[in-house]
């Protein structure tokens, strides 16, 4: 078996897949709450905003929408919000 580093292999799986248009990677924002007042962030809202918590997708969305990108081909995912521990079953979106 041929040793191959991950950035050449990384680089190789997007140059083939880019043109077929398959969404190898991708981004959950998983909540616009935090519990933190950084200057430069954008998802700001309070930690205990209800209307934010209700705009956010349920636990089985999720899980819809990352069973969708799978089988279309996403390899990469980042979840990000703010803070996405505020979603107490945030380790079951994850995992």
């Amino acid at each position: 078996m041929k040793d191959q580093k991950y950035g050449d292999w990384s680089l190789g799986v997007h140059r083939r897949l880019s043109t077929k248009r398959v969404p190898i990677s991708g981004s959950i924002e998983v909540t616009q709450r935090c519990n933190h007042k950084c200057i430069h962030c954008y998802n700001n809202l309070p930690a205990g905003d209800s209307k934010a918590k209700a705009t956010e997708l349920s636990l089985e969305e999720h899980y819809r929408v990352i069973n969708d990108i799978t089988q279309a081909g996403c390899l990469w995912l980042l979840f990000t919000g703010g803070e996405i521990f505020l979603r107490k079953d945030f380790l079951d979106i994850y995992t």
